[in-house]
C-alpha cells in the first residue's frame, strides 16, 4: 500500500494578511470589465487572441490548470461583485477530466458520498461544491484516479484545509492529487491512502 501525506507547499491562515488583496480585488474589477463571448458551457469567456490558442471557456476543453483570472472571470458571469478578503461568496473554478467545475459558497445538495466524507463546516463551501460536481460527472464517466487544479478566491479555511475538508473531498472523489490555488498561496493535497 502507498502512502501520502498531505502536504502545504505554501499557505497563509491569517485571511486579514493576504498579500495584495486590494490589487486582486482591482484585477477582478478589470477582468470584468473585459467584453466576454458565451462559451459552450454557458460562462462567458474572452476570446484568445489570434495566434495564442482556442481559449477553454471558449471551448470547454480544459488542459491546463485554473487561474485567479478564471476565478474573477467565473464571478462576473455569475453577476457576483469582485471578491475582497473574506466577505462576499467564494467562488472555486476545478479543473479536472478535461472538463471545468464552477463551485459557490452557499447551501447544496451535496451527495452523500462527499457529505459523509466531508466535516460539516465544509460542506457549503466553494471547494466542495465544485469537487461534488467532479463526482457527480465522475459517476457517469466511471473515470477515477488522476490529477485536478482549483483556483479558489481566497485562502482555504481552516476546516477545509487543516482539518482535512479538501483532502477528504479528494478522497471521495477518487483523485490521486489536487493542486489549490488562491490569492498569496498554494497547497497541494494528496489522500492519506492511495491504492496500488
Amino acid at each position: 500500500m502507498r502512502v501520502a501525506m498531505w502536504s502545504v507547499v505554501a499557505t497563509n491562515d491569517q485571511p486579514a494578511a493576504l498579500v495584495n488583496q486590494s490589487t486582486f480585488a482591482a484585477a477582478v474589477a478589470v477582468a470584468a470589465a473585459v467584453p466576454r463571448n458565451p462559451g459552450p458551457s454557458g460562462i462567458s469567456g474572452i476570446a484568445a487572441p489570434e495566434g495564442i490558442g482556442a481559449d477553454p471557456w471558449e471551448t470547454g476543453s480544459w488542459s491546463q490548470a485554473p487561474g485567479l483570472g478564471d476565478v474573477a472571470r467565473a464571478r462576473a458571469s455569475r453577476g457576483l461583485p469582485p471578491k475582497v478578503g473574506t466577505e462576499g461568496r467564494t467562488v472555486a473554478v476545478l479543473a479536472a477530466d478535461g472538463e471545468v467545475y464552477v463551485g459557490v459558497s452557499g447551501r447544496k445538495d451535496i451527495v452523500s458520498a462527499l457529505r459523509e466524507a466531508v466535516n460539516p463546516i465544509s460542506l457549503d463551501h466553494a471547494e466542495i461544491d465544485a469537487l461534488n460536481q467532479l463526482y457527480l460527472a465522475r459517476q457517469q464517466t466511471g473515470i477515477t484516479g488522476g490529477h485536478a487544479s482549483l483556483a479558489v478566491d481566497q485562502a482555504p479555511c481552516r476546516a477545509c484545509g487543516v482539518k482535512g475538508g479538501i483532502r477528504s473531498a479528494v478522497e471521495a472523489v477518487g483523485l490521486e492529487s489536487l493542486t489549490v490555488i488562491y490569492p498569496g498561496g498554494s497547497m497541494s493535497v494528496t489522500p492519506r491512502h492511495l491504492p496500488r
